[in-house]
């Protein structure tokens, strides 16, 4: 997406934030747009309301598929909240298919790492606490490893989460983790939050 169509329709759809400041930290309307449908649609599954979840997960995952790169976690995100709804439709061919794929997605952003180099510099860099500076004086690269191991944390718990929509298992409800941990600023880690988050849970069933 060029830098002319990130700045476009900005708006109201980011609460009259800068949009010079989010393209700096590399996001844009479609990341909001994305995390509002997810939370949204999930809201929806967990009030009883399944053809609204179904819609709104929908329009995340073609969302996800025209905004994000292939190997984005929130496609994988997308891909098994879509498989939830096929499930309760009676769809298990198609659903299991989308699991496979998201299963897919997920192991290549843990093995290509993803989760590290160039993103957790940018945290790093846009860190402005007094904790974080002084990790970092204190221990070279000390706050570097720590965004990464936080990634690729958020990386597996998203693969669990699919995994065990595939293998019929419970997984649990992460919405409240979500509303309490997710960071305030517009990063890396918010992202990958969301993907792992942001996913429906599974009592066991299909």
């Amino acid at each position: 997406m060029s830098g002319s169509d990130k700045t476009g329709g900005f708006g109201s759809g980011f609460g009259g934030a800068d949009p010079r400041l989010l393209l700096e930290r590399d996001w844009d309307e479609a990341d909001f747009r994305w995390e509002r449908l997810s939370e949204a649609a999930l809201g929806c599954w967990l009030g009883g309301e399944r053809e609204a979840a179904a819609k709104g997960w929908s329009e995340a995952l073609l969302l996800a598929r025209q905004s994000f790169g292939p190997d984005d976690p929130r496609l994988a995100a997308s891909l098994t909240a879509a498989a939830c709804a096929r499930f309760a439709g009676g769809e298990t061919d198609l659903a299991e298919k989308q699991l496979r794929e998201a299963l897919v997605i997920w192991d290549r952003a843990l093995g290509a790492g993803s989760a590290t180099g160039p993103q957790a510099a940018g945290e790093r860099r846009s860190r402005s606490s007094t904790y974080h500076f002084s990790l970092e004086s204190r221990f070279s690269g000390g706050y570097d490893r720590h965004v990464e191991a936080r990634h690729a944390a958020l990386l597996a718990t998203g693969r669990d989460g699919s995994l065990a929509w595939l293998q019929g298992r419970a997984w649990p409800l992460r919405l409240a983790e979500w509303r309490k941990e997710r960071p305030e600023g517009l990063n890396f880690s918010r992202k990958l939050m969301a993907a792992a988050y942001l996913l429906p849970p599974n009592e066991g069933e299909r």
